[in-house]
């Protein structure tokens, strides 16, 4: 890229090419750095170039706003009462207690999951002693880690060794 934020490359009619939408994000980016955000850039991949060390990351701006529209499943809280009621605040995957771990803070927190996602199932009678189990926030997330397979209990148990 030159300093007139031209993109360096001219096709044969002295015109600059174009580039895909990702491209052009990255261009953009790129131009709106200082000459002196640049030569750093440049000068910390060189550095790093014959290590095995990690290319240095850029601060991007984030937190801007966006509008979507999406649908989400109802969720009933009195089955989520009654789902703790029944199956404590223990993970029933790992065994972690928020309130043991973390104190007063940590008091009455715990996550419940679906065995048969709601999206799967949709909408449905739901037994809190069958169709819902007690999960510690790390454990809920692997369950979902993969976008349409959802690990049951005893999947779950067995990578970490519990069973």
């Amino acid at each position: 890229m030159f300093k007139n934020g031209q993109i360096g490359k001219i096709d044969g009619k002295d015109k600059e090419p174009s580039l895909s939408a990702r491209l052009r994000r990255v261009h953009d980016e790129w131009k709106s750095l200082s000459d002196q955000e640049l030569e750093e850039f440049v000068l910390g991949i060189q550095a790093i170039a014959s290590s095995d060390e990690i290319i240095p990351v850029m601060a991007r701006t984030e937190g801007g706003k966006k509008v979507y529209v999406s649908v989400r499943r109802e969720r009933d809280p009195r089955l989520r009462a009654d789902a703790i009621r029944v199956h404590g605040r223990d993970c029933m995957a790992c065994g972690f207690n928020f309130e043991k771990f973390y104190g007063d803070i940590g008091k009455d927190f715990i996550e419940v999951h679906h065995v048969v996602p709601l999206s799967k199932s949709g909408r449905t009678k739901t037994s809190p002693k069958t169709d819902l189990i007690v999960l510690c926030a790390n454990c809920h997330r692997i369950v979902h880690k993969q976008r349409d397979i959802c690990l049951s209990l005893n999947e779950l148990k067995s990578h970490i060794g519990r069973q």
